[in-house]
């Protein structure tokens, strides 16, 4: 590898994964959905890549379901512990109603 190519820990950028959103890149691309789960983690499926502040990776095996902590106490973050079984966390979030198609303003 060149001295002057830009790498992100030592991958060429051209092999980072870019175009976040871009629907012509997106369309053919497996789905991944997270899931709000009441009173405790957000649960991951689908194929994901999870990294650090410095975008050091966390191993996540290949077709895991992944739990992440929302409570804040987990001692595995961002990984989900339970903790929030004790800790008192409690959270039930709700998408907000679609709006009214036929209403006008």
């Amino acid at each position: 590898m060149a001295c002057d190519e830009r790498t992100v820990r030592g991958v060429p950028l051209t092999d980072q994964p870019r175009n976040h959103g871009d629907p012509t890149t997106m369309a053919d691309q497996p789905d991944v959905t997270i899931t709000v789960r009441d009173n405790a983690f957000y649960r991951i499926a689908g194929p994901i890549t999870i990294l650090d502040g410095e975008g050091n990776p966390f191993e996540v095996e290949a077709g895991k379901v992944v739990t992440l902590c929302r409570c804040g106490g987990s001692a595995t973050k961002p990984f989900c512990d339970s903790t929030h079984r004790t800790n008192g966390f409690s959270s039930a979030v709700r998408a907000p109603a679609p709006a009214d198609a036929g209403s006008a303003g």
